[in-house]
């Protein structure tokens, strides 16, 4: 499901809840791949584990947007997540959603089943939540 075969590794001890061995794996890949898409994903389910919902979803979205963002992933030597993960992404931001009581917006996350929606989708929740937000360099 990754490009990068550490972050299975470290995907699996996060579906073990084991926080303090995912914590210490996140924090020394966090130097070389803090905005790398893949990494926010493992970031995201990290703060799930600690019930931090808010900023899971804006990892969430952050790393969607990003996937998106073909300057800066060449710029950074990095490669967007497989369609795999960017279905899962959408999924557990629906999840999310729904967690924090937000149906609508649980709802139409499981509706995506094309790029094109969701594109759609992330663009609605760029424009939902104008705080997160990428730098331009």
């Amino acid at each position: 499901m990754f490009r990068i075969e550490n972050f299975e590794s470290i995907y699996n001890l996060i579906e073990k809840n084991d926080k303090v061995l995912s914590q210490k794996e996140l924090a020394l890949s966090r130097i070389r791949y803090a905005l790398n898409p893949d990494y926010l994903f493992l970031m995201s389910k990290y703060l799930i584990l600690d019930k931090r919902y808010y900023q899971s979803i804006d990892a969430l979205l952050g790393s969607l947007k990003l996937d998106k963002d073909e300057f800066f992933l060449v710029k950074n030597n990095f490669e967007a997540s497989k369609e795999e993960l960017i279905t899962k992404k959408i999924q557990v931001i629906g999840e999310l959603f729904n967690i924090i009581g937000n149906k609508e917006l649980s709802i139409e996350a499981s509706k995506v089943t094309s790029t094109e929606e969701r594109n759609n989708y992330v663009d609605k929740l760029s424009k939902l939540m104008p705080g997160v937000k990428l730098k331009k360099n």
